[in-house]
């Protein structure tokens, strides 16, 4: 696909926060700014909101089609079309296709949001922090992701003593 120019296709607000089942981790202008290390040739920023979730799989097929990609990269969990009608298999079928395996840490670990935020729902905002690097590529060991938690540990209990402290004086 050389000399074609690179297209990231996004979409704002993210499908899950558009459906309630979660808060966005990071802002659209801070996601593009994450593209724009990849260094695309244009970024299509799709509008999530209700006429975008009534189209069917076939309608996202047909669009991308439009744009005639050469490869079209996706993760192995992408869905596309109302009700998630469309998988990453159905857009193989139709484009060249290379499904991505998951983002992993050094040890293993899956990478996802849901992980993150629920990492940050915890209190771990160290360790939801190394998969978010881990996410961008970083090296991230099982050591870093364990330090994290044993550091955010230790400021949980920093924070309840100086709580105590105060409530001492």
């Amino acid at each position: 696909c050389r000399g074609v120019p690179a297209v990231v296709y996004t979409f704002d607000p993210p499908p899950k926060v558009y459906f309630g089942q979660a808060e966005a981790l990071i802002s659209l202008d801070e996601k593009l700014d994450r593209i724009a290390t990849f260094t695309p040739d244009h970024v299509v920023v799709a509008d999530f909101n209700q006429i975008y979730v009534s189209r069917s799989a076939a309608d996202f097929l047909a669009e991308l089609q439009l744009l005639r990609p050469c490869e079209l990269i996706v993760g192995e969990d992408f869905r596309f079309g109302s009700c998630k009608g469309g998988t990453a298999q159905l857009l193989r079928q139709h484009f060249n296709t290379r499904i991505l395996p998951p983002v992993r840490c050094g040890n293993g670990e899956i990478v996802s949001s849901s992980r993150i935020r629920s990492l940050r729902r915890s209190g771990l905002a160290a360790a939801a922090a190394a998969l978010v690097l881990a996410a961008c590529g970083k090296d991230v060991s099982f050591d870093t992701l364990e330090n994290a938690r044993k550091q955010a540990r230790i400021d949980k209990s920093r924070e309840a003593l100086g709580m105590q402290t105060k409530r001492r004086k």
